[in-house]
């Protein structure tokens, strides 16, 4: 055994230029892989991010029970304190990055031109910054501050301003039924207004602070829901069950899985996607490296011969020829790792920019326009694996081609 890894080592280094050619092609199928490994787990991990601080407004959201069926001024958390204190009892509080409070309601928006249907999201601005991201997406003016001063501040979304003809510092006066039947209304000056890169959030979506929606909904301490987030999407089942057990039985908790169908639908057709992409790339560079592997042993059928004819037999042909195969593998997994790593490391901080889309991505559930790689154990070993399985299998064939071959028929090919 020793004697034919030094041959198939010896025979590896013989002829540079066509190991060269083969390690090459092995690495940049790797490289591929990797990359798009990567970049699909980036943009899955970037869309679920965005969903979860734009729109959904947390991994996990607490309500009184049928209020996410049936929103309305009634349904109210009494104790939002006491609510939060037991959450940081939790075992799974070590997931949690951030928490709030904030009232949600349906009311009516009006400047001295237009008046529109919107959704007016009461926070308190230092915590709800833990758990949304409106507050980066600023294009006039500034987002709500704790500040007395700003108690009377709203802050809207950039079509929205367009549809009531209204910019920063002018007023507007938000409307709405009060939990106790009736009508509650306050005026409120524009602080800042943002650009999400959706433009239904963008004309839809309000922010004022949470003693304003508590005042125009009558609700006194009370909230609509308690949000999570939390330091990876994939723990919120597990939160969620923690949690429910240390609230009481009037309350529902409700993971963003749960909160938004719609998005899971999207990701599903997205995995499936990516698993058909994969395939085809998958495909697409074990046939590349069957053939360069195939050329590069059939290329030898000569020498094959003359082994044949001084006494190797079949078994040890077809040994020799998969353990070149093995080292031309594993130096073509060596440098195509480090190039697939070079690349996520570079477009995990830089991304790929898709600005000419940006239309597109915003609708598609707010997607920035930039696209970030995502590095994985999984995205890289499972490439990794399946390179040296493609290697190994592609150079079967021709290894057992060239151990049936007749001495005198493979000597004429000189």
């Amino acid at each position: 055994m020793k004697m034919f890894v030094k041959l198939a080592w010896r025979n590896v280094l013989r002829n540079k230029r066509r190991s060269l050619i083969t390690f090459v092609a092995i690495a940049l199928g790797l490289g591929i892989l990797i990359h798009y490994s990567a970049f699909t787990a980036g943009f899955k991990e970037q869309m679920t991010d965005n969903s979860v601080r734009m729109y959904i407004m947390g991994h996990v959201l607490i309500h009184e029970k049928g209020f996410n069926d049936e929103p309305s001024a009634e349904k109210s958390i009494p104790n939002a304190e006491k609510i939060l204190a037991e959450v940081r009892k939790s075992p799974e509080y070590g997931h949690v990055r951030g928490m709030t409070s904030r009232v949600k309601f349906q009311g009516l928006i009006s400047s001295t031109t237009n008046s529109y249907g919107v959704m007016a999201v009461g926070i308190i601005p230092g915590t709800d910054a833990t758990v949304t991201s409106v507050h980066k997406t600023m294009t006039r003016g500034k987002f709500l501050e704790e500040r007395q001063e700003n108690a009377r501040s709203i802050v809207i979304g950039e079509k929205l301003a367009k549809a009531l003809k209204v910019d920063a510092g002018e007023k507007v006066v938000l409307m709405a039924q009060a939990s106790d039947g009736s009508m509650g209304a306050e005026a409120f000056r524009i602080k800042g207004i943002f650009r999400s890169s959706n433009p239904d959030l963008d004309r839809s979506v309000v922010y004022i602070p949470l003693r304003s929606a508590q005042n125009i909904l009558a609700y006194g301490n009370n909230v609509s829901e308690v949000a999570l987030l939390l330091d990876h999407s994939d723990r919120a089942e597990a939160v969620q069950a923690g949690i429910k057990k240390v609230l009481p039985k009037e309350l529902e908790v409700l993971n963003w899985r749960e909160l938004s169908p719609d998005l899971v639908a999207m990701m599903d057709m997205f995995d499936l996607d990516v698993i058909i992409v994969m395939v085809i790339i998958y495909v697409l560079v074990g046939v590349g490296i069957l053939n360069t592997l195939l050329m590069a042993i059939m290329e030898r059928v000569p020498e094959f011969g003359v082994l044949n004819a001084v006494g190797m037999k079949p078994s040890s042909m077809v040994q020799l020829i998969l353990l070149e195969a093995f080292f031309l593998g594993c130096i073509g997994i060596f440098f195509g790792t480090l190039l697939g790593l070079a690349d996520v490391a570079f477009l995990s901080r830089h991304g790929i920019d898709f600005s000419s889309f940006s239309a597109g991505l915003g609708r598609f559930l707010g997607m920035q326009t930039t696209i970030y790689s995502l590095f994985s154990w999984k995205g890289t070993l499972a490439p990794m694996f399946f390179v040296m399985v493609a290697v190994m299998a592609a150079a079967l064939y021709p290894a057992r081609k060239a151990a049936k071959l007749q001495p005198m028929e493979a000597i004429r090919h000189l």
